[in-house]
């Protein structure tokens, strides 16, 4: 357990830009390492894109019907 780790950095850039980096340690050849590899990478895009719409419309309006 453990072995598998997603580091996401978050670096300012000036005052409405900032640099995202995600990086996963812990993959080791093998087909099943690749399989969880292909898994998360596409788990992370989504999380980046949903990211970034956060940042650009704003908080969801949990309250609204």
């Amino acid at each position: 357990a453990g072995e598998l780790t997603t580091l996401i950095q978050l670096e300012p850039i000036d005052a409405t830009h900032t640099r995202v980096r995600v990086s996963m340690r812990g993959y080791r050849a093998g087909e099943g390492f690749d399989v969880l590899y292909r898994h998360f990478n596409a788990g992370n895009a989504w999380t980046l894109r949903k990211l970034d719409e956060r940042v650009r419309t704003g908080p969801v309006n949990w309250s609204a019907p």
